[in-house]
């Protein structure tokens, strides 16, 4: 059924290298991936392929630095009226779309589904819960409401939620608690960073860019 879904149509995202799945995997995990998840299980490519684009002088950060320094000089003209173009480059050109969608399907009750992110409240029992989920929701007058029950997260994705989890909470606090060891401890717990000695180095160096 996983592997039907890709056959046809793969789901991709213009700023994410979008590399081919290994099919074993794909038929063992059982559960369809977005783009995102190549960060993940694709580690290695996607290092090669960022590095790549950084020697190049081509890393999405640039791109987006250079059509966000276009649309606020855009934006100083009260006279605007038509939506620019970069901000469809720029990545999130229709959330507006849906952010209205979803205001209107509030107001008439019309019960239009969403994919949106709520408090967990029980909706998924082996998760924590205040912790926020992004679900299939069916927006109405109430709000959002789960439109199925997921009983548990696999296991085969549990740990990694759990330790996505953990670094999320653990940077929300320190940054409430403007906290340095805990903002460090964030950093290394994030399973993209692998040396708690580069991590040293690199936050102190961006604490230093940015005290400001």
């Amino acid at each position: 059924m996983v592997m039907d879904a890709y056959k046809n149509n793969e789901i991709s995202m213009n700023n994410i290298e979008t590399t081919p799945w290994n099919p074993e995997f794909l038929e063992s995990i059982n559960l369809l991936l977005c783009p995102y998840h190549r960060y993940f299980f694709q580690y290695d490519e996607m290092i090669k392929k960022q590095n790549k684009d950084f020697k190049a002088g081509t890393i999405r950060a640039y791109e987006v630095m250079g059509y966000e320094k276009t649309l606020f000089e855009k934006y100083k003209d009260v006279n605007l009226k038509e939506k620019p173009t970069e901000l469809e480059q720029r990545g999130g050109a229709y959330y507006s779309d849906v952010a209205c969608d979803v205001l209107a399907s509030i107001y008439s009750d019309e019960g239009r589904i969403h994919v949106v992110n709520i408090a967990n409240n029980g909706h998924v029992k082996n998760v924590g819960e205040n912790d926020s989920l992004e679900i299939s929701c069916v927006i109405d007058a109430r709000g959002a409401t789960p439109l199925d029950r997921i009983n548990e997260v696999p296991r085969s994705v549990k740990g990694l939620y759990e330790m996505f989890k953990s670094y999320e909470i653990v940077a929300a606090e320190a940054a409430f608690e403007k906290n340095y060891n805990k903002a460090l401890l964030a950093l290394n717990l994030c399973p993209f960073t692998r040396s708690d000695n580069v991590n040293k180095v690199m936050f102190d160096e961006m604490i230093e860019a940015h005290k400001d």
